[in-house]
């Protein structure tokens, strides 16, 4: 991205203003048509805005500010994710900033069936997680401020995620590579319109065993009788 003179100095000196860091990751992805293509979900100085608040705030707080410290304080939104029917909210920690702009970020610890989700809506949409947590998995939250407990729900979901798109993009690599060597394999069940996807072993020829492996004449060989 070409910029003129000057520019990425000025824009360094916004973000020091702003006081916030970059945060997002970067991952391969193939597109449908089996080609490369990559995905970065991550800002960039100058491509992709960012807050500066000045100090931490909280979404629905007077003190939100957009990409200019001089700017009018405003409040941003509060945008939550939607529970289902039956299900009791425990905690809701709303998006904000404190050295990393997570205002799209709205996190919710929630209760059903006797389980803990962990639900998030950010610019892409909705996300559910069952939280593997045990016993006093209630007093590990209740422990926390808001803050602190607002900054671990954003660690955990954003590893799920990463390892989510590590996996998905390793099961798409094996695939493609079956596919490649001719081993996926297809079956339509029976009654139905379903059709069964496997990927056959792949055959890892024989060495062949070399000439010179012969034994030599007069080698002295001992059997074990089995006694």
């Amino acid at each position: 991205m070409s910029r003129k003179p000057g520019v990425r100095a000025e824009l360094l000196e916004r973000i020091r203003n702003c006081g916030n860091r970059f945060l997002g990751y970067e991952r391969a992805e193939r597109s449908t048509d089996g080609s490369d293509r990559r995905r970065v979900n991550a800002w960039r100085i100058g491509e992709i805005e960012m807050c500066c608040c000045g100090k931490p705030t909280i979404n629905g707080e007077l003190g939100y500010r957009w990409n200019n410290p001089n700017a009018e304080p405003m409040i941003h939104p509060v945008n939550a994710p939607d529970v289902s029917e039956g299900e009791t909210i425990l905690y809701d920690e709303p998006g904000r900033c404190g050295g990393i702009d997570s205002h799209s970020f709205h996190y919710r610890v929630t209760k059903l069936h006797g389980s803990l989700f962990l639900l998030v809506r950010h610019g892409a949409g909705d996300e559910r997680i069952r939280l593997s947590l045990y016993g006093k998995q209630a007093e590990v939250l209740a422990g926390l401020d808001s803050n602190g407990r607002y900054w671990l729900l954003n660690a955990i979901f954003h590893a799920q995620s990463e390892a989510r798109h590590e996996g998905e993009d390793k099961q798409a690599t094996r695939y493609r590579q079956a596919f490649i060597d001719g081993r996926l394999r297809k079956r339509k069940e029976r009654n139905g319109t379903a059709y069964k996807v496997w990927i056959e072993p792949k055959i890892i020829p024989r060495e062949p065993v070399p000439p010179d492996s012969t034994i030599p004449a007069g080698t002295e060989i001992l059997l074990n009788s089995g006694q």
